[in-house]
């Protein structure tokens, strides 16, 4: 079959819409075949496994040292950061924030990745307030008409 052809097959589309191809198909939570064997192989190893990882880190491997910390206390992916940032009700309460984020970029208080993150927060912000404001004004409008 060609890539040509492809677009035509589907467009026809091969199952009614909704429909699934194998209704029966694999239940849902039934295990992946090689997942369980897997598991059956290592259920008996695993207790001498985790001990002989234990030793290799006391006795100085860093590289079981760092297999144990890393299960046991996995990296957190995002710290809870403290900037103090204004009331945010209207555009120049906006600015000010911003201003805040890029000053605390700057002096080092936080990283340049978290101040992005903050200021995706407030461009959201941004959007609801005008979102609201609109909302007002056409409602406004509405009720001159009648």
């Amino acid at each position: 079959m060609t890539p040509a052809n492809t677009g035509k097959i589907q467009a026809k589309g091969q199952f009614p819409k909704g429909k699934s191809g194998n209704p029966r198909g694999k239940p849902k939570g039934t295990r992946n075949r090689s997942t369980l064997i897997a598991e059956q192989l290592f259920a008996n190893e695993v207790e001498d496994i985790c001990k002989t990882v234990i030793q290799e880190a006391k006795a100085g491997d860093m590289q079981a040292a760092k297999m144990i910390l890393d299960r046991l206390l996995p990296p957190r992916k995002d710290n809870p950061i403290q900037i103090d940032l204004p009331k945010m009700e209207n555009s120049s309460d906006l600015l000010k924030a911003v201003e805040c984020i890029t000053n605390a970029v700057g002096s080092g208080q936080i990283s340049p990745c978290e101040g992005e993150t903050l200021a995706r927060i407030i461009d959201v912000h941004t959007k609801a307030l005008e979102l609201t404001e609109f909302e007002k004004r056409l409602a406004a409008l509405e009720g001159e008409k009648k």
